[in-house]
């Protein structure tokens, strides 16, 4: 596991590992996030599953199985 700030971004998706199989990406600033998910999502050429965290605190069940649905694989 990598931590990676958005300006690393860039470098990582030069040099990423071909076994890389999932990315985290999350921020307080909801459209850089989607930007940023975007680009990483074309440079990869792999699905992209949205997940919104709000639903954490508002609804636990809810979140916990939207997160459980996500095939990792």
């Amino acid at each position: 596991m990598a931590v990676l700030r958005e300006e690393d971004v860039a470098g990582f998706l030069k040099r990423r590992l071909p076994h890389n199989n999932g990315i985290l990406i999350h921020g307080a600033d909801a459209a850089a996030v989607s930007v940023l998910a975007r680009s990483v999502g074309a440079a990869l050429g792999g699905d992209i599953q949205t997940v919104d965290t709000s639903l954490a605190k508002s609804a636990p069940g809810g979140f916990m199985d939207q997160m459980l649905s996500l095939s990792l694989l």
